[in-house]
């Protein structure tokens, strides 16, 4: 019995797909009449990514469990099992997403990604607004007292027109 390449093998097969994740999900897409516009508004994932994702582009696509949860909103959508698809798919996206270029290349990285520096940064802003607050707390220790000598009460004016 010959089967059909669309089956999914069991989860012990280590043969790799027959086809690129791209293609497969644009045939699947295809196959349902749905438009890749149709697909980034219903799953609120970026045309860009899509169009990356179909055409196997992964140096424009973000890190690896990302690429995984477009996948899986993208076959929730068109009526796959996404827990198959990747299953399916796990190796090739491995592979694939190993060609994402390296900060090393010159590469500034992913809006999605931790930058370096990131750690001085946030010390950097602890210290400005600790130094804010303690300016701050100063300020108003130096003033209030000087706020109390002028305060003269409703009680203390009567006194001061009887008085003349």
């Amino acid at each position: 019995m010959a089967s059909d390449p669309t089956d999914f093998p069991d989860s012990s097969s280590s043969a790799p797909p027959e086809q690129a994740l791209g293609a497969y999900l644009r045939e699947k897409r295809s196959a349902k009449g749905v438009t890749l516009e149709q697909v980034s508004a219903a799953t609120r994932i970026n045309l860009k990514i899509l169009q990356s994702l179909e055409a196997d582009d992964y140096e424009e696509l973000p890190a690896k469990p990302f690429i995984r949860g477009f996948v899986s909103s993208y076959c929730r959508f068109i009526g796959l099992d996404p827990r198959e698809t990747l299953l399916k798919f796990d190796r090739y996206i491995d592979q694939r997403a190993l060609e994402r270029p390296k900060r090393d290349s010159g590469h500034s990285g992913y809006a999605f990604e931790k930058r370096e520096g990131a750690e001085s940064s946030k010390v950097f802003l602890a210290a400005v607004m600790g130094g804010t607050l303690l300016v701050g707390l100063g300020a108003l220790i130096f003033i209030k007292p000087h706020l109390r000598g002028h305060k003269v009460t409703q009680v203390e004016r009567l006194k001061q027109l009887h008085e003349t």
